[in-house]
């Protein structure tokens, strides 16, 4: 008889294996995120007289964070597909693993597929504009670990807030509807601070 924390392990390790497109799609933001913040490293470290680039920057950082957290909602919307979806739900609740496992398997389940990648991303830029920039190392951990944990919190709070919606509200629409909301305020909270 296995114990409860190897069926969790277990029951995240066929999800993973079951959504490994939605790995590639979020490495490949993710990646595509490096190069442009690679691209625009110019902003950070040297600043540009001109309002309108320095600002166009940081415009294209938030686009990468906005995306960061569409992969999020994604993500969430499809490990936790039997919320609302009936087939789902009468096949997960058909499997011999209890509500409470399943739900920590989706939650490791989803530290696998997306927050880890992030995570991930955000030291292997830390360590490109590390090697590639002659600014202070000071200077240089503040704004890497600034901008890691934007995305880190912008993606933890799209996570929590998707699954909210989703608990509470009933339909797909109405947690589709909700969770785009709620995805837009919190990607433009960043500028509004």
């Amino acid at each position: 008889m296995q114990t409860a924390k190897n069926r969790i392990i277990e029951t995240s390790r066929r999800d993973f294996k079951v959504n490994k497109l939605l790995f590639v799609i979020t490495n490949l933001v993710l990646f595509m995120n490096f190069i442009m913040q690679m691209s625009i490293r110019k902003f950070i470290t040297h600043y540009i007289e001109s309002e309108t680039n320095y600002y166009e920057g940081y415009a294209i950082a938030y686009v990468c964070i906005a995306a960061i957290a569409l992969c999020a909602v994604f993500t969430v919307f499809t490990l936790f597909r039997e919320l609302f979806s009936k087939p789902h739900a009468d096949l997960a609740y058909s499997l011999p693993v209890g509500a409470k496992e399943r739900f920590f398997s989706k939650l490791l389940t989803l530290l696998k597929l997306h927050i880890l990648p992030v995570i991930f991303w955000n030291i292997i830029q830390f360590i490109a504009i590390l090697l590639t920039t002659d600014i202070t190392l000071n200077m240089l951990a503040r704004y890497s670990a600034v901008f890691m944990f934007l995305q880190l919190s912008t993606s933890l709070f799209v996570i929590l807030a998707v699954l909210l919606c989703m608990i509470c509200c009933g339909r797909l629409a109405e947690m589709l509807y909700t969770a785009v909301i709620i995805t837009a305020c919190e990607v433009a909270l960043p500028a509004c601070i």
